[in-house]
């Protein structure tokens, strides 16, 4: 017999089965749904511009129920209301602070990167890093590493920069801008 068939065979064989394999299901990566400004219909046209102009993808935590991950208050004076949007640019989000007025961007927060911000059960990893805001007193809520409350005690609100199920931070302008780490 001709050796030559086997070693072929083997080769074949070998080919076929150690080829390019799909990691288990839990370890795979779901694709971020990305939204832009304008699924946002109701943002002043200046801020829907100005998110346009610095090329903001709006990453979208799962479930994807509806748009998610901009939020409008009281985040510099009582007298006007700002839009925070969570602003992914290159696999890099950030949390961008925006006059509601004139579009200026007043603050760009924490810049994280994208994959940091993946877990799941039983399934593929999904996004899940959601803003939301906070209004007093629940803005006081927060404890940093030396038990001080920089949003403690305002009239103005904060933003919730939150890991879903897991620590999260708070930010909050005083004069300059800080951010707190809460436990999870």
């Amino acid at each position: 017999m001709d050796r030559r068939v086997p070693i072929a065979l083997l080769l074949a064989f070998i080919a076929k089965t150690a080829g390019p394999q799909e990691p288990p299901e839990e370890l795979r990566f779901a694709p971020i749904q990305m939204n832009t400004a304008s699924d946002y219909p109701a943002l002043p046209e200046p801020v829907r511009k100005r998110l346009g102009t610095e090329n903001c993808q709006i990453p979208q935590p799962w479930p994807h129920l509806e748009p998610a991950n901009v939020v409008s208050g009281h985040f510099i004076a009582r007298s006007r209301v700002d839009f925070a949007a969570l602003c992914s640019r290159r696999g890099v989000s950030t949390v961008y602070v925006v006059n509601g007025t004139d579009g200026t961007v007043i603050a760009k927060l924490y810049p994280v990167e994208d994959i940091q911000y993946f877990q799941g059960q039983g399934g593929p990893m999904e996004f899940s890093r959601r803003l939301e805001r906070l209004t007093p007193p629940e803005s006081g809520f927060c404890l940093g590493p030396d038990d001080s409350c920089p949003c403690l005690g305002t009239v103005l609100d904060a933003v919730l920069d939150e890991y879903e199920g897991k620590a999260s931070e708070t930010h909050c302008f005083r004069g300059t801008w800080h951010t707190v780490t809460s436990g999870d």
